[in-house]
């Protein structure tokens, strides 16, 4: 395995804004001559939450390291939160699609199999990059643009409406655009979904009580109001914020409590989503 960071402001040229991160981290899968050292394979970027606030370490890493060992090669986005305000972490999650797909070739990446996760803030951001592709905000790429769109997504535990009646997660918004109320709701994912927004596999928990699961079911009925294939899974039990649920997100002390917290399948909802990849195209043994 390669790993490595790259700066994306570098790497397209552009002045950082201060205050601002904006770098990837690039976890590449090795494999030897053996069975294919050039072998193209899926990829996967990792769009971790936080409120837009943080950019949360339980939902980097350890997400990363289940799908590359599964033959994906990861990247996880280091995007800019608050106070840097929308579109700042969109442009950021934008020119890393760009950089995975513009380097294929060196990196190893089939550049028709290259999906998304987002996780609770990091899953709007996520609904952003999947279903705004096409925003004259992404001007500034040129002919990149069209690189932007994942062929497909993942949804955990979301972030979707603005609007408090139907389950906000107020504060990721306040973060994000401030006391824009017309910005938010042009933001709310719900209605961003378009006929040209790529497949999401969408999954939560009902118990979870920090990002109600009306935000989860809004999500899958505008897919289904748009006619775009989607996958849903809601599990029984589980607080908001459970990552890859295993012990590479808690400490031994914490875990035996939060396992009990947990449905006994929710660790399995990697496997479900890469079950469903597959069935999209994304075969890692190819």
């Amino acid at each position: 395995m390669k790993i490595f960071k790259v700066d994306l402001y570098k790497e397209f040229n552009i002045e950082r804004p201060e205050g601002a991160r904006g770098y990837l981290n690039c976890y590449i899968k090795e494999l030897p001559e053996s069975i294919g050292a050039n072998r193209k394979l899926p990829s996967i970027l990792v769009i971790a939450g936080g409120a837009y606030t943080n950019v949360s370490t339980r939902e980097t890493e350890p997400v990363a390291l289940q799908f590359l060992a599964n033959n994906y090669n990861a990247f996880v986005i280091e995007y800019s939160c608050a106070p840097n305000k929308y579109p700042l972490a969109f442009k950021e999650t934008s020119m890393a699609m760009c950089y995975i797909r513009k380097n294929a070739d060196v990196l190893h990446v089939n550049e028709n199999c290259v999906c998304t996760v987002g996780f609770s803030a990091g899953g709007h951001l996520n609904g952003c990059l999947s279903n705004l592709f096409e925003s004259p905000i992404l001007d500034f790429l040129g002919e990149d643009k069209p690189l932007v769109r994942p062929n497909a997504t993942l949804y955990l535990y979301p972030v979707v409406t603005c609007y408090e009646e139907k389950g906000a997660h107020t504060s990721s918004f306040e973060m994000l655009c401030g006391n824009d109320e017309k910005l938010k709701e042009s933001l709310s994912i719900e209605n961003c979904v378009t006929k040209n927004s790529p497949p999401a596999f969408i999954c939560s928990t009902r118990e979870d009580t920090c990002v109600p699961i009306k935000n989860t079911l809004l999500l899958a009925n505008a897919y289904e109001e748009k006619g775009i294939p989607f996958a849903l899974h809601i599990f029984a039990k589980g607080p908001h914020g459970g990552s890859v649920a295993t012990k590479s997100v808690y400490n031994e002390q914490d875990y035996p409590i939060m396992q009990k917290r947990f449905s006994t399948d929710f660790t399995l909802w990697p496997s479900l989503a890469l079950n469903w990849l597959k069935d999209l195209g994304f075969d890692s043994e190819n």
